[in-house]
């Protein structure tokens, strides 16, 4: 065995015995995608302080291996809810390398993960996400905890949960992508821990909530809202209708 198939082999038992010995408890992975050990460590760990009692937290040194690993986390019944990938520096082809995740995984998010003051980077991303190659972008951390950074991440796995249906939402916003307007009305939720999904208004799920309200062609954004006295009072109907 050559010694690149050696460190091949070894990469995948080390995946395997992680997935085998450490998701038991988790619902989902975040996966690391980067070359640069120290940005590596330094997100690695990071995301498993504040997430790993919940998420499965793994770090890839090697994009061209980050796909089977997403197939492996899928056979073992592990859905991939971000892949946070480098770029700039030793990632000079990160947004690649994210752009490349949709095939494998359509649902999980791709976030580009810059380092402060890499503006050329910083530029390149703004396309990529407009464009919708990246699906968001955060700043590496440079302090621990890097707080900010956690807002945004946490932003982005409700995301995915709301995406995924289940869980309960007191708010949804219906709207496009990346519409200021539909963002401010994130922030707004998120700043105030009232728990909301976003729905893009491109997805079919999107549409069908659309149609359920009635709405043809409305202006977007579309928020609904869900009160408790609207659940009690759900509730005293169910309790008035005659049993059958």
């Amino acid at each position: 065995m050559s010694a690149s198939a050696g460190v091949a082999a070894a990469a995948d038992e080390g995946l395997a015995a992680a997935v085998r010995g450490e998701a038991a408890g988790a619902r989902a992975a975040i996966v690391i995608v980067c070359r640069d050990p120290g940005a590596r460590e330094i997100l690695h760990r990071e995301l498993s302080k504040r997430y790993g009692a919940d998420y499965l937290i793994l770090a890839c040194g090697r994009p061209a291996e980050l796909a089977a690993w997403m197939r492996d986390l899928r056979t073992a019944g592990l859905p991939v809810a971000l892949v946070i990938g480098g770029v700039g520096g030793q990632d000079r082809d990160g947004i690649e390398v994210l752009s490349a995740v949709r095939s494998t995984d359509p649902t999980a998010l791709r976030v580009a993960a810059v380092g402060w003051g890499d503006w050329p980077s910083v530029r390149s991303v703004f396309e990529a996400v407009t464009v919708g190659t990246v699906d968001h972008w955060v700043t590496r951390p440079v302090q621990a905890p890097d707080e900010e950074f956690h807002r945004s991440v946490t932003e982005f796995l409700r995301e995915w949960a709301s995406q995924r249906g289940g869980g309960f939402e007191a708010a949804r916003v219906i709207g496009e992508h990346w519409s200021a307007r539909s963002q401010e009305l994130r922030d707004l939720f998120a700043r105030h821990r009232i728990p909301a999904g976003f729905y893009d208004a491109a997805s079919g799920r999107a549409r069908q909530m659309l149609r359920e309200l009635g709405l043809a062609s409305p202006d977007l954004p579309v928020v609904t809202l869900r009160f408790a006295a609207e659940r009690k009072q759900n509730a005293k109907k169910a309790a008035r209708a005659p049993a059958r």
